[in-house]
């Protein structure tokens, strides 16, 4: 079992994963849609791993709030992203993540990388 932080601005995509990796027995301890929580509750709920959209609201995008946390505590964080753009790639490869994985993402694929991260905690 691990514990999440789901960074998320599309509610539905987020209530999903959440009911998701609950029913896989994980505890999601933080649902936030922005960078700003995200750094907040990577900070403050410990997490064992973040999923961490690129795309966000507000004024800092994914990258930047994984770079945030990062240069605080180290943490796996798999970026979910729906662009597989080089730039946006470049930065996100930058970072050394624990994972990627592209939108649309399968309830197997969620499953998966999550499980890979987990066995190697």
């Amino acid at each position: 079992m691990a514990r999440i932080v789901i960074v998320e601005d599309d509610s539905l995509v987020a209530m999903g994963m959440k009911i998701y990796l609950e029913s896989r027995n994980h505890e999601v301890v933080g649902l936030v849609s922005s960078g700003e929580q995200a750094v907040t509750a990577a900070l403050q709920d410990a997490p064992d791993l973040v999923l961490m959209d690129v795309r966000l609201k507000g004024g800092v995008d994914g990258i930047e709030a994984a770079r945030r946390i990062l240069a605080r505590r180290p943490l796996p964080i798999v970026f979910v992203s729906g662009s597989g753009e080089p730039q946006t790639l470049e930065r996100i490869q930058a970072l050394q993540p624990a994972g990627l994985l592209l939108k649309p993402v399968t309830p197997a694929d969620l499953a998966a990388e999550v499980e890979r991260i987990v066995a190697a905690i």
